[in-house]
């Protein structure tokens, strides 16, 4: 029987895995999927992999076209207007 900290362990490395694949999409804008997951081979399973896609476009984060080829369509933090946070920075004195 598996502890809750395996559990934990578990999640933890999805969402780190899941974030390092949007940001890699990110960062390109447009790449094949079958590059990502030439880079992953071995790492983790193709299932893996294509839940972790199928969750990207599910989350309107990613588009995937007929060619497999992967678009970031999610919000670009570096665009003007686009802010980490919505807090507004006090003035400078």
């Amino acid at each position: 029987m598996s502890r809750p900290s395996d559990f934990n362990e578990g999640v933890k490395t999805a969402l780190y895995v899941t974030a390092a694949i949007a940001e890699c999409i990110r960062t390109f804008r447009t790449i094949p999927s079958g590059q990502v997951y030439a880079h992953l081979m071995g790492r983790i399973s193709l299932e893996h992999y294509q839940a972790i896609i199928a969750l990207l476009i599910r989350a309107g984060l990613v588009r995937e076209h007929p060619s497999h080829l992967l678009e970031w369509i999610g919000p670009d933090p570096s665009a003007p207007g686009q802010s980490q946070t919505n807090a507004e920075e006090p003035p400078q004195p």
